[in-house]
């Protein structure tokens, strides 16, 4: 069965090719326009500086000082591409739902076709893998030609480099075929020129042919992660951005209103998620967002570049650089977003506080930043950090707090718990809002132990958990004994 389903989805796949292909010249103008703007815009600096330089402004002395406070002014301008009445629109004659060509001299929009519609941002690694891929490439081939000849052709050199035969592997076609990626159409075994990889990867952001574009380039797509990454870190390209959260829930929350449908957002952790759960609200939409006390109670700035204690005996790889116990998804944003968090729940804009408890063991996170997985403990620690930072922080009272902790959540889902009733079952906390100690990760009934707040000052503890009327923590009983 899952041989046919197999043939049928490489015939399918086939058959997409040729319409594909004969796409390709009038895409691959607009792309190389768009990589002819990007280059320009890091370039224009230093164009700006030699002509400065041929209209003799600047004398001897003075033209290093010059060229370097242009760079600075030059490098607040962003590039601002305008449309006018002779923007012209391209049509269904172009199989892609977005393009924009855009003259790099006076930056007026040439063309477009949904040049402001937002794009889901998954196809868009497929730039940076061809970026990558392509510089590669070209150094490759440039050092190997020199090593032969001392003067050579640049641009043949290129070319004869992106004639070079690779052949499409079993791994690449399985990749695209079993995470449903969209694909190019090649076939395990399947021989084909350079250029067309690069083709397949930025025309139809075939998966095929992304995956063994980095393969072929680094050898292994873990060795290509690692290219990309120092890629973005060279280009000032951060991680997990804001915008990657604001994106996605501006998305939902225009579903949600086009629907009708409910909408709870989870783990929100920056300050325009909480403006837009605020208008969405104000619009009489059904949407509730939540927050974790860790994106409340830390910033970025409290991540520390050392090695946590550990244990005796245990090793520490060297490429450890940070504590990975502040590693966790969303990450850690800055005190403006923590700022408007507190706010957002004391005025009831964000209605739950949940504890994304993701418990590891002490070799996941015996690693790098980049390595280690997302996630802390966050159950042990959630009703302590909440009343130390909002109840006695000022933004949230006893009552509020319960209520986002406990009736909140269950009035989202539907169920009926969350208050306190004869007849009802006996979910209960008991919480001693007066004792005050320091959190202690090895003292946690959680078998994880990665917490980034082991050794923080707090108050109030939580002395007794029942649930459905069993006691299951009771840590007065334990100090009667």
């Amino acid at each position: 069965m899952r041989n046919n389903s197999r043939k049928n989805y490489r015939r399918r796949r086939r058959n997409t090719r040729a319409s594909q292909i004969k796409l390709v010249g009038i895409v691959a103008v607009i792309v190389v326009i768009a990589i002819i703007i990007v280059i320009s815009c890091f370039n224009k600096t230093k164009k700006d500086s030699n002509k400065a330089k041929d209209t003799g402004t600047a004398t001897e002395n003075v033209t290093g000082v010059t060229e370097q406070v242009s760079e600075t002014e030059e490098a607040k301008e962003l590039f601002a591409p305008k449309e006018s009445d002779a923007t012209a629109a391209i049509g269904d004659e172009l199989e892609s739902s977005y393009a924009v060509v855009i003259d790099e001299q006076d930056g007026t929009v040439v063309a477009g076709k949904n040049a402001h519609e937002k794009m889901y941002p998954a196809s868009m690694t497929k730039v940076m893998t061809v970026l990558v891929a392509a510089e590669q490439a070209e150094k490759n081939a440039i050092a190997a030609a020199e090593n032969e000849n001392t003067e050579i052709d640049r641009q043949a050199v290129i070319e004869n480099k992106l004639n070079e035969v690779v052949t499409i592997t079993r791994e690449a076609t399985d990749y695209s075929y079993v995470h449903d990626c969209s694909t190019t159409g090649f076939l395990d075994g399947e021989q084909v020129p350079l250029r067309d990889v690069f083709n397949g990867t930025i025309l139809p952001s075939g998966g095929e042919s992304a995956y063994q574009l980095a393969v072929y380039t680094a050898g292994s797509m873990e060795a290509f992660v690692d290219m990309m990454n120092a890629k973005a870190k060279e280009l000032g390209m951060p991680g997990i951005t804001n915008s990657v959260e604001d994106v996605i829930i501006a998305r939902d929350i225009v579903l949600s209103k086009d629907t009708g449908a409910q909408l709870h957002l989870c783990h929100c952790s920056t300050k325009d998620s909480v403006e837009m759960v605020r208008i969405a609200k104000e619009e009489g939409l059904h949407v509730s967002a939540e927050v974790c006390p860790h994106h409340f109670t830390l910033t970025s700035d409290d991540i520390t570049e050392y090695v946590p204690q550990i244990e005796a005996g245990i090793l520490i790889p060297k490429e450890t650089d940070a504590d990975t116990n502040y590693k966790m998804n969303p990450p850690l944003r800055t005190k403006e977003d923590v700022e408007a968090l507190k706010e957002g729940l004391r005025d009831n804009i964000m209605d739950v506080i949940s504890t994304d408890h993701a418990p590891h063991t002490f070799d996941d996170k015996n690693t790098s930043m980049k390595k280690a997985p997302f996630g802390i403990v966050g159950l042990e620690t959630a009703a302590c950090l909440t009343y130390s930072e909002l109840v006695l922080g000022g933004y949230l009272t006893p009552m509020q707090m319960a209520e986002k902790m406990s009736y909140n959540p269950a009035k989202i889902v539907g169920i009926d718990k969350g208050d306190i009733q004869p007849g009802k079952k006996a979910d209960i906390v008991i919480f001693d809002p007066k004792e005050t100690y320091t959190i202690d990760k090895n003292k946690f009934a959680s078998k994880g132990r990665n917490t980034p707040f082991h050794g923080r000052k707090v108050t109030g503890r939580v002395k007794c958990t029942i649930c459905d009327g069993n006691v299951v923590f009771n840590e007065i009983k334990n100090k009667t004994k």
